[in-house]
């Protein structure tokens, strides 16, 4: 499958891993591909040259200072045509001379072309057009979750969105994700009351007693209904 490469002489950070575009993944210092071609992050991506586009665009603006690679990782029965490939590596180019706003532009409407075509939107378009409810179907619907999309759940509840953070809580608490409490924990001090009470909500559902502490100091928000919620947590927690 075709594979993204972000290529520098120094390997990321981790707040720079952290900023890294859904589906790209750091390399190490000690890995061959850095030490021989200073490639510091890729991404295999079998998806429509739209959401490629997308992925290299999300990638020049994190990390401004870098180069891009780009190859071909197809098996022998996957090749696309020379043309295709040709056009495809042509698309990816000419991003790097592309103004910024122009990118989002040529991107939106090559992702809304191929929707038009009858390509169905991926939970996290969903959600990015804030349509929570398909996105949740869409998600359901792909479980278990792939690699990728476990670390786009983690980056869209560490995104500090309102939205984002509700949607991976009601994720929890419907999927019976209790692996991510602790994830969810850290969110309990952030501005927005209703997602400081969906929170508590998922702790309450899905956490043992060791987090009784945490939701503790909840009952004296200055949000009623984060209290209330809160009173409700640590009865459930009481009980286990």
């Amino acid at each position: 499958m075709p594979v993204l490469l972000l290529i520098r002489n120094q390997v990321l950070s981790e707040s720079e891993i952290s900023r890294l575009p859904l589906g790209c993944f750091p390399i190490s210092k000690e890995d061959p591909l850095f030490l021989d071609q200073k490639i510091v992050a890729r991404a295999e991506m079998r998806a429509p040259i739209a959401i490629l586009l997308k992925t290299v665009f999300a990638m020049g603006k994190a990390f401004p200072d870098a180069q891009f690679g780009y190859e071909e990782g197809f098996q022998e029965s996957d090749k696309e045509s020379e043309e295709q490939q040709e056009a495809r590596a042509a698309e990816i180019k000419d991003l790097e001379h592309d103004s910024e706003s122009s990118i989002e532009d040529v991107v939106d409407d090559a992702i809304e072309e191929s929707h038009d075509q009858g390509t169905a939107y991926s939970w996290q378009e969903l959600l990015n057009k804030g349509k929570t409810d398909e996105a949740m179907e869409v998600l359901a619907s792909v479980l278990p979750l792939s690699q990728t999309d476990h670390v786009a759940i983690h980056q869209h509840f560490t995104s500090n969105l309102s939205i984002n953070m509700i949607f991976v809580c009601e994720a929890s608490i419907r999927f019976q994700w209790k692996t991510m409490v602790l994830k969810l924990r850290t969110g309990l001090r952030h501005p927005d009351a209703k997602v400081r009470s969906i929170i508590l909500k998922a702790i309450g559902l899905l956490a043992g007693p060791a987090l009784l502490p945490s939701v503790q100091l909840l009952t004296s928000d200055p949000d009623e209904s984060v209290r209330k919620e809160a009173a409700r947590a640590l009865k459930r927690l009481k009980r286990r």
